[in-house]
């Protein structure tokens, strides 16, 4: 995505970017080769699931020789599976869910600024206030001020020629 922001010529939201692609990648990964759901505790929001996964934990599914490393034979005849429970919390699918919608978001966003820049040959001076909303600019950056007091401009969207994310 910086790339194509790079492309546009659009400032991007490159850290929070990536600790939501690392949220979402950590649930991915821990609900990913979930058999069956043991248990979940505690109360709403703040609930533990207890899942059965395949695989040692915290081991490698796929052993040196590329096989998978949770499957061992018992003999001649049976193989087996090695399985283990893991836990996630409720709020780490929540936030991981919310990441990934903002995400999704941003490169719409992304692509609306794209266009709209582009509809206008880029003649929109920096200093022209305008409508995050209208342009769906989902990010602020820390470096555009407070959000609350600070109008947004396309100075604050636009890269500079040669500028980089």
């Amino acid at each position: 995505m910086r790339e194509v922001a790079n492309t546009a010529r659009v400032r991007w939201p490159h850290a929070e970017w990536t600790a939501a692609c690392t949220k979402a990648r950590t649930a991915r990964h821990t609900v990913a080769h979930m058999l069956y759901i043991l248990s979940i505790t505690g109360e709403v929001s703040n609930r533990t699931m207890t899942i059965a996964r395949l695989g040692a934990p915290g081991g490698s599914r796929k052993s040196a020789d590329g096989n998978p490393a949770e499957l061992s034979w018992r003999d001649e005849t049976w193989s087996m599976q090695t399985r283990h429970a893991a836990q996630i919390q409720e709020q780490a699918l929540i936030e991981a869910r919310e990441g990934m919608k903002w995400m999704k978001d941003c490169c719409r966003g992304l692509l609306r600024i794209r266009d709209i820049l582009a509809e206008e040959n880029a003649d929109l001076p920096d200093h022209k206030v305008i409508d995050a909303f209208m342009w769906q600019v989902n990010w602020w950056l820390p470096e555009w001020g407070d959000p609350k007091t600070t109008p947004l401009t396309v100075g604050h969207i636009r890269l500079r020629p040669g500028e980089k994310n």
